[in-house]
């Protein structure tokens, strides 16, 4: 994966103790990230242990419903989005709905990195085939723009998004 060397907005979905994030700020100071978790413990210890918090806004939050730390509407704000290590944690209504936010969130040609957990863990309660997630994630109007090594996905959102067929967004008028 190519990242530019400028600014850049970067979500991570899921953020619990912060290692991906931490990685990001590490190698690119040209990235903002934007941090979330739904657990109060892991917000907890990102506010007073992730050592790049000039650089990042961390909140507690869901992924089913992506809004800033002030419930800031966040379409289409984000370059890169990376959702490794949740989707498995999910029940299926709010996995479906994580996947369109995540749609919604990423700018035109924004990148979304992809991992689902699949090691035993009583914790993952929605574990899909692989071929299965790319599909959700193909099905949500994102592409697939290259499997990346241990069952990573990298799909980008179209710059252009396509036009429905004019039999589902146009209704027959009677003369």
């Amino acid at each position: 994966i190519t990242i530019p060397d400028t600014p850049l907005t970067w979500l991570e979905i899921g953020a619990h103790l912060g290692t991906t994030s931490a990685w990001l700020a590490e190698r690119y100071p040209n990235i903002f990230l934007y941090m979330f978790d739904f657990s109060a413990a892991s917000i907890d210890f990102l506010n007073r242990e992730f050592t790049y918090k000039n650089r990042s806004i961390i909140w507690r939050g869901l992924a089913e419903d992506i809004r800033g730390p002030q419930n800031e509407d966040l379409s289409s704000t984000m370059d890169f989005c990376t959702c490794l290590d949740v989707t498995e944690h999910l029940p299926d209504p709010i996995y479906k709905r994580t996947i369109r936010e995540i749609y919604r969130v990423l700018k035109p040609g924004g990148k979304q990195i992809l991992m689902q957990g699949v090691w035993p863990n009583i914790e993952h309660i929605h574990v899909l085939s692989e071929q299965q997630l790319k599909q959700d994630f193909i099905d949500s109007g994102l592409v697939l723009e290259k499997e990346l090594p241990s069952r990573h996905y990298l799909f980008v959102k179209p710059a252009i998004e396509s036009l429905r067929p004019v039999s589902e967004s146009i209704e027959a008028v009677a003369l």
